[in-house]
């Protein structure tokens, strides 16, 4: 077992993750908490009662808006982070979400040079890029720089476990001996006193009466994927008039213009809980998404429920149909996808 154990969170529904899996398996192991302030991160919900289980927490500021390939150089050959190494010993044990940023893969370095073990949990479904290359849609100066500056622009494979939702997704990676099924973090018994906490000044009455979620996803007031008048048929044709509770994604913006006002069956929930948990409480017999990593985690968690996923983009389409061979209470519908937009869902 290691001495100590540091989790690198990148996001509060991470933070909530990190949690139930140092309960569930470092219950007598030390750990800390090195916490990314970017995008507007805001803990403050999770933190102030999680506190005394950790010996030392961290901010951690980056400004990036976006991880490019200049400054996955910057990270690598300038070693941007270099304050970061100061957090790590021998003997110790780190866990990412995911693999992607500069920052965790100077991290994976940093203790690989220490020796210590490390585990990356998949932070989204769109991970076919870390697996496979045919899967990168890069252009040939981004094919040259990942040639020869290899050691910036190839994701760094270099940990013990690497947890993703359906393994034999990737069967024939090389990494395949690493990869290992994710867990169901919100079935574990350690996720039952935060549900709990987070939970218990929130007014749930009425919500039972829901059988049907709509997970949200930011196309058009964030992401920029589609128009809101485009986003706002699609709500039309695959809720319409149904019941609905939304979860909204913490990027939507809903403020100036909601767009589930089209909707004349729907509440909305409001935000400023990770959504896993409201879902995971009410146990909907029905989810609808566009391609929500949570929706994935929905079905895997409950077999009994049927999840509707209806992808704007074609390289979302493309893998959603390949999660559904391995998941058969999934259902992917093609009739709101974009043709010829190339940009993928995270």
């Amino acid at each position: 077992m290691p001495d100590h154990v540091t989790f690198f969170v990148n996001g509060p529904a991470r933070l909530l993750k990190a949690c139930i899996i140092s309960d569930a398996f470092f219950p007598d192991t030390p750990t800390s908490l090195i916490l990314l302030d970017q995008f507007g991160y805001d803990y403050n919900r999770l933190l102030p009662h999680v506190r005394q289980k950790f010996e030392r927490i961290t901010f951690f500021r980056a400004n990036e808006r976006s991880y490019t390939h200049f400054g996955q150089f910057l990270g690598t050959y300038i070693r941007r982070y270099q304050k970061l190494q100061s957090q790590f010993a021998p003997n110790g044990h780190v866990v990412l979400f995911g693999l992607r940023s500069p920052i965790q893969k100077f991290i994976i370095r940093c203790n690989r040079k220490l020796g210590n073990s490390i585990d990356i949990y998949a932070e989204s479904i769109m991970i076919d890029r870390y697996f496979d290359g045919r899967f990168r849609r890069d252009n040939p100066v981004k094919r040259y720089l990942r040639r020869w500056l290899a050691g910036a622009f190839d994701y760094q494979h270099d940990y013990d476990r690497f947890f993703v939702h359906v393994p034999e997704l990737y069967a024939d990676a090389p990494q395949f001996a690493r990869i290992r099924k994710m867990p169901s973090l919100f079935r574990l018994a350690s996720a039952q006193k935060y549900l709990d906490l987070l939970l218990r000044d929130v007014d749930l009455e009425g919500l039972d009466k829901f059988d049907t979620v709509l997970i949200g996803q930011p196309l058009s007031n964030f992401d920029g994927f589609v128009s809101p008048q485009a986003e706002e048929g699609i709500l039309r044709r695959i809720v319409g008039d149904r019941r609905v509770l939304v979860l909204p994604h913490p990027n939507e913006q809903l403020d100036q213009h909601n767009k589930y006002a089209v909707l004349p069956q729907a509440r909305v929930m409001a935000r400023g809980l990770p959504n896993d948990l409201i879902c995971q409480r009410l146990s909907p017999r029905t989810t609808i998404t566009y391609a929500s990593t949570m929706g994935i985690e929905y079905a895997l968690s409950n077999p009994g429920s049927e999840n509707l996923f209806y992808p704007v983009l074609p390289p979302s389409l493309d893998l959603l149909k390949r999660y559904q061979e391995h998941v058969p209470n999934m259902v992917v519908n093609d009739n709101c996808v974009i043709p010829g937009a190339g940009a993928q869902l995270s």
